[in-house]
């Protein structure tokens, strides 16, 4: 289970996040393992057993109650929906008819002069027939015709229009139907197709327990009680992976890590750079402080083979893991390996009601 997934619970409690989204262990988690030649030690902050060394996060969080943890039938229908919404439907092989959504592109032009108002710049805009409010009859033209088809739609501004230069005109918009957006239907195939790549699930059922299963995190982790007054070397941590993350961009640009942070990110230093992931790493780390915390209490402790485990369901073959281990360091594949036996263990105490 990599980065995002163990943080969803955050991601739909709607936690502030780092607007470059890289706190944490999110690069190395995403793709094959590199050699690690920078000076981040990715293992540095943690023991043999995956947990923080020398730190009793149970110091700093007090748990919930979680013998049992309620999460609702609603919210997991909502954060279904929302999957749903994100990935609507393309259709492209039949008419448009009315009532239809369908996203188009179009060039406006009077007396054969295109003016800068009446562009869609190639972008591609979304009109519902019936619905969007558009001059004339401008989307009733759309009616009838088939994705892919570019034609003319003929309207006339009204007098009062509020531009002088459009009141009254008389005007031809080039417009091209790119396709009718249909919602998608919540089936295994949606599931597979838009859903497998970053969390892992390829049927409804899958989803459906995993959703539940972040939203039981959620739910636990509101309950209890994380204080702000973090150990130091943990935040610290945090931030230094940050900054390691953005050098090995600057270096995948070929550029210093000075010009990356001024060119790319509108920052003038390292500190800058700092100061602009502090909010966000210190929630990241209140999370894995909460996490260790449920471990702490509960006897949980990963294994080498649980480190082996996670590798191979990560990328379907444990004979990454000796890469692994030399590019990161076993303590920080336990972290994994532990978060991942956490999520485990408040999934099976979710109840759904």
């Amino acid at each position: 289970m990599n980065n995002a997934k163990r943080l969803l619970a955050l991601l739909l409690a709607a936690v502030m996040v780092f607007t470059l989204a890289a706190c944490g262990k999110k690069a190395e988690e995403e793709q094959p393992a590199e050699e690690n030649n920078g000076e981040f030690n990715y293992s540095s902050i943690y023991d043999e057993n995956g947990y923080f060394k020398g730190i009793k996060a149970l110091d700093y969080v007090k748990l919930a109650d979680h013998s049992s943890i309620s999460v609702s039938s609603e919210s997991i229908a909502s954060q279904e929906e929302y999957f749903r919404s994100q990935f609507p439907k393309h259709v492209t092989d039949r008419a448009v008819a009315n009532g239809d959504k369908v996203n188009i592109d179009y060039v406006g032009s009077i007396d054969g002069v295109e003016f800068d108002s009446g562009t869609t710049h190639g972008a591609g805009t979304d009109v519902t027939i019936g619905v969007t409010n558009y001059i004339d009859d401008f989307l009733q033209q759309l009616i009838g015709h088939m994705p892919g088809e570019t034609f003319d739609v003929n309207v006339t501004f009204p007098e009062n229009y509020g531009k002088d230069d459009l009141n009254g005109k008389d005007a031809v918009f080039v417009t091209t139907i790119n396709h009718i957006v249909e919602e998608a239907v919540l089936d295994d195939g949606f599931v597979s197709e838009n859903l497998s790549g970053q969390y892992g699930w390829t049927t409804v059922e899958e989803m459906h327990a995993g959703i539940a299963a972040a939203l039981a995190s959620q739910n636990l982790y509101e309950s209890s009680e994380v204080s702000d007054d973090v150990p130091e070397a943990v935040l610290n941590y945090e931030l230094d992976n940050v900054v390691d993350y953005y050098k090995q961009y600057a270096e995948m640009y070929s550029v210093s890590f000075e010009e990356f942070l001024a060119n790319y990110m509108g920052l003038d230093s390292e500190a800058a750079l700092r100061e602009q992931a502090k909010d966000y790493c210190l929630e990241e780390t209140k999370y894995y402080l909460f996490m260790q915390a449920v471990a702490e209490a509960n006897n949980i402790v990963p294994s080498d083979a649980d480190a082996m485990a996670y590798i191979a369901k990560q990328y379907g073959d444990e004979s990454y893991y000796d890469t692994y281990v030399e590019s990161f360091g076993a303590n920080y594949l336990k972290s994994l390996a532990l978060y991942t036996k956490v999520d485990e263990f408040i999934a099976g105490r979710a109840v759904i009601e």
